[in-house]
């Protein structure tokens, strides 16, 4: 995701920072890298003031993190400042009966055109509007986002789970090769789910899938499109896609942004103090580009070795669909192959973002094919 700041929140001055806090200088600068190492040799875990949580910049704490039940969990209801939506809402049921609430279980990011056919939904018209009503139910779960984004998630859900009960009724009377008729195979066995979590499974994996993975294409050829020598590379030895996926992942995904955890108690980190209640925000930037696992960790390097990326989570918290993300991840880039002719350049001018909460959400990429 593009993370450059939209506005820095009025009141953000903290009287215990003399200069401007840096997590604002990070989102809106146009190469946080730099920035990000700063922190993370002075700072590690570094507490935003005028936002009430912990960045987190070091590889080995993250992954520790993303994986450690003692001190944190991934259920939002643990944070300070959680403002439950109004009760009987759809997206307060998800909130608190999902797998987001589980500390067993990380959601996969499974892109819409995909996790569509999985389920069943028909091609055409049926997907265009699948794909929306997930889009919009999405924008509630990001860090910060606005009360209308909650707004427009609850009359998405009022949508999308009729529709996802529906298919249920309809896969009961006959059933398919898709996710739903498996799940209905599952219910007379020890491990079946009822009819709610069924709906609420599908629904949270069409939302998980709406931005991960759809956003991942984006940078990805953006990236190279900065790169046109590593471009250039790719497009002449397709072998070296699934290498470019993960070092781009590695490289520009995710700005110094990142997952969040709420501590469960009061423990210390780095000799920073963390309260039970805070939020802390596992940076991916910040992990992916430590040079303490990264040699030069600033420049594209297809021959990388990334065993060690954290994008897609780390331990029990790996995501489920980390190698379909990759796979897909990759067709958008072997066909982008195919058409984004040497010597396009992205029209930065044309790039159009959407606000969420202080982060933007690039919602285009306009590229001049060159003739």
């Amino acid at each position: 995701m593009d993370t450059r700041q939209i506005e820095e929140p009025a009141g953000s001055a903290s009287p215990d920072h003399a200069t401007r806090e840096p997590f604002f200088d990070l989102v809106a600068a146009e190469d946080p890298a730099p920035l990000l190492h700063r922190l993370r040799a002075e700072d590690p875990v570094h507490f935003v003031a005028p936002l009430g949580f912990w960045l987190v910049t070091r590889h080995d704490d993250v992954k520790r993190l993303f994986n450690d039940p003692e001190n944190v969990t991934q259920n939002r209801r643990a944070w300070e400042h959680y403002a439950p939506p109004p009760e009987g809402t759809l997206v307060r049921w998800i909130q608190e009966e999902s797998l987001m609430t589980r500390s067993e279980a990380d959601h996969a990011p499974i892109p819409n055109t995909v996790i569509s056919r999985i389920v069943g939904v028909q091609a055409g018209a049926d997907e265009v509007r699948f794909r929306e009503l997930a889009q919009e139910m999405i924008r509630a779960f990001f860090p910060f986002a606005p009360p209308e984004a909650m707004t427009r998630a609850e009359a998405a859900l009022h949508e999308l789970a009729p529709w996802v009960r529906r298919m249920v009724v309809e896969r009961r009377q006959s059933l398919r090769e898709d996710l739903i008729s498996d799940l209905l195979r599952a219910q007379g066995k020890d491990d079946g789910i009822e009819d709610d979590e069924i709906v609420m499974l599908i629904s949270l994996l069409i939302g998980a899938g709406s931005e991960t993975t759809n956003l991942g294409g984006l940078v990805i050829i953006q990236t190279l499109l900065a790169h046109p020598e590593q471009l250039e590379r790719v497009r002449e030895d397709r072998s070296l896609v699934p290498r470019a996926v993960n070092e781009i992942m590695r490289f520009a995904f995710g700005g110094p942004a990142g997952m969040q955890r709420f501590a469960v108690r009061d423990f210390s980190l780095r000799g920073r103090s963390i309260r039970k209640g805070q939020m802390l925000m596992l940076s991916f930037g910040g992990a992916n580009r430590d040079p303490a696992v990264f040699p030069n960790p600033d420049a594209l390097d297809l021959e990388r070795d990334n065993r060690d990326l954290l994008v897609f989570g780390s331990g029990p918290h790996y995501c489920l669909g980390a190698n379909l993300a990759r796979q897909e991840m990759g067709c958008m880039l072997d066909a982008a192959l195919d058409i984004v002719a040497p010597g396009s350049r992205l029209r930065e001018d044309l790039q159009r973002f959407e606000p969420l909460g202080i982060f933007q959400r690039p919602v285009n990429l306009p590229i001049e094919i060159a003739g």
